[in-house]
């Protein structure tokens, strides 16, 4: 629940150890995760796909947040494309309406959308055309940081055939040489963010 003070209401649990609690959002996790598995890497970038978008810009496995050479806070949920946030294009809630919009036919969750993309061409349009904006405002941001790898995780990327292809022309549109970027899909996208928050953890032990 946004606002809740979650570290306080722990550290009044019996046997607390309020000195070791850490706090680390889970596209940050994620990210460690998919560094600590593949840490030649100088430059990584994470970004997961579900509900919304999630980020987190790694250098040599340190999160960056404060930098020009990324989005406020490392958040490309902030970017905007067509001067409307982001997710007002890329996420569930954006490409479902879109397509209901487009049919008048109600789906349920992106599942739903990318099994129709199969046969359905305004469904595979409505993913294509929103994956492609992804890209081209990841790019920019992609160029300036240096990234060598992306990662990317979260439940869209089971349809990595149907959404690789336009992210990919979205990001190569904008910077041709972004197609040497090493780009790795992560379907155990919690078991990454797991091992990220045990590698952030060990950290600060």
């Amino acid at each position: 629940m946004d606002g809740l003070a979650l570290g306080r209401l722990l550290t009044t649990r019996p046997n607390r150890r309020p000195d070791r609690l850490r706090f680390l959002n889970d596209a940050s996790a994620f990210a460690l995760g998919a560094w600590h598995t593949a840490q030649a890497s100088r430059r990584l970038v994470a970004v997961t796909l579900g509900t919304g978008v999630g980020s987190a810009f790694l250098a040599r496995g340190t999160i960056v947040e404060d930098d020009p050479r990324v989005p406020p806070e490392g958040r490309v949920d902030l970017l905007t494309v067509d001067d409307r946030p982001l997710e007002y294009t890329v996420s569930t809630r954006a490409m479902t309406a879109n397509y209901t919009n487009r049919t008048g036919r109600p789906v349920d969750g992106l599942r739903e959308l990318t099994a129709l993309a199969a046969a359905d061409v305004i469904a595979r349009d409505v993913i294509t055309s929103a994956l492609r904006a992804l890209g081209g405002a990841l790019a920019p941001w992609l160029t300036a940081f240096e990234a060598d790898t992306v990662a990317f995780g979260g439940s869209i990327t089971a349809a990595w055939p149907l959404i690789g292809p336009p992210l990919t022309t979205g990001l190569t549109q904008h910077n041709p040489r972004l197609q040497q970027l090493a780009l790795s899909v992560h379907d155990d996208g919690e078991d990454k963010a797991l091992l990220g928050a045990a590698v952030f953890a060990a950290r600060g032990a």
